[in-house]
């Protein structure tokens, strides 16, 4: 089959502007995937940090254990009260403690804004 010129040109693939608009959209898409998963990497991380506080002080008093909280959010750049935390002795040989805040990112068109609620029960043994 014999192609004329014209045919082929007409399939040259996509044009340099739509490679640049692709490649903006892409970054554009991590950007935003980067800016929201660092609120969730952060509240892992804090969760984390709760997690091993507790197994570390596990015989300490609650008001303690809250003041260490509220040092651990304030070295992740999170804001947090003594009203945002709930230290719970209830269920037997265990300790609960809940932290509720709010997290954001702000973006140049939104701000991203999620309301953390971090749950850790251990086991209350002396270490």
């Amino acid at each position: 089959m014999v192609e004329e010129k014209g045919e082929v040109m007409n399939r040259r693939g996509i044009s340099g502007f739509t490679a640049v608009f692709l490649i903006l959209v892409f970054v554009a898409l991590i950007y935003v995937g980067y800016s929201i998963g660092t609120v969730w990497f952060r509240a892992q991380s804090f969760k984390e940090k709760i997690k091993e506080t507790l197994k570390l002080n596990a015989l300490a008093s609650d008001s303690y254990l809250t003041s260490r909280i509220i040092e651990l959010a304030k070295e992740a750049g999170i804001q947090l009260g003594h009203d945002d935390i709930f230290i719970d002795r209830s269920i037997p040989d265990s300790i609960l403690a809940v932290v509720e805040y709010q997290d954001s990112s702000v973006l140049p068109v939104f701000t991203y804004r999620k309301l953390q609620h971090i749950e850790v029960i251990i086991p209350a043994r002396a270490q």
